[in-house]
C-alpha cells in the first residue's frame, strides 16, 4: 500500500478530487507512471471519501500499488489477447484472413464494451480507486 497526502478541492457524489501535496514523489517512482489519470500540473487524484472529509481538508491517501498495472492489464492487454487469439482461430478455420480480421475485430469490441460496462458497475470499480482514509488534524 502506497500513502499520499493531499488536500481535498471538490466533493461530488462521494468522490474526492484531491491535490497531491508537492514532496509527494510516488508518482514519479511507479511503474505505471501515466496510466491512473493524474494529471500532471496539478497532480489531482479522485479518491473515495471514506474518512468524510470536507472541502479545503488535508488526507492520507490509501492506493494499492498493483492497482494500475492490473487497469492496464485488464483494460488494454486482454482485449488485444483475446483479439489475436480469435484472427488466428478463424485464420486455422480456413477463413480468408480479411473476415478473420473482422470476426476477431467484432470479438475484440465485444470484449472491451463488456469491460467498459462492467467498470461502470461500482461494486467493481470501487475496489480500484484510492481512499482517503484519515483526516489530517490543521
Amino acid at each position: 500500500m502506497i500513502n499520499l497526502f493531499g488536500k481535498v478541492l471538490d466533493i461530488k457524489d462521494d468522490m474526492l478530487e484531491v491535490e497531491l501535496q508537492e514532496n509527494s514523489s510516488v508518482c514519479e517512482s511507479c511503474h505505471a507512471y501515466g496510466l491512473c489519470g493524474v494529471d500532471y500540473k496539478k497532480r489531482c487524484i479522485k479518491a473515495k471519501n471514506k474518512c468524510h472529509a470536507q472541502k479545503n481538508n488535508t488526507v492520507i491517501i490509501e492506493l494499492n500499488s498493483n492497482n494500475p498495472l492490473k487497469l492496464a492489464f485488464i483494460f488494454y492487454i486482454a482485449p488485444l489477447i483475446i483479439f489475436f487469439i480469435l484472427y488466428f482461430l478463424f485464420v486455422n478455420f480456413n477463413t480468408c484472413p480479411k473476415y478473420a480480421f473482422i470476426y476477431a475485430l467484432a470479438g475484440f469490441i465485444v470484449v472491451y464494451m463488456g469491460i467498459y460496462f462492467a467498470s461502470k458497475n461500482r461494486r467493481v470499480y470501487d475496489r480500484f480507486l484510492p481512499a482517503a482514509i484519515e483526516k489530517l488534524k490543521k
